[in-house]
């Protein structure tokens, strides 16, 4: 999977998730791969 300019890949690379949610305090990335190492 390919993510957009200004996005980010989880973890599983089932999601793309945008730069500003992540280490935003909520999951949303299903494996939680965009709150670790915050």
């Amino acid at each position: 999977m390919k993510c957009r300019f200004g996005s980010r890949l989880c973890r599983d690379g089932t999601a793309c998730v945008l730069f500003s949610h992540i280490c935003d305090g909520e999951r949303d990335c299903q494996d939680g791969s965009d709150e670790e190492g915050c």
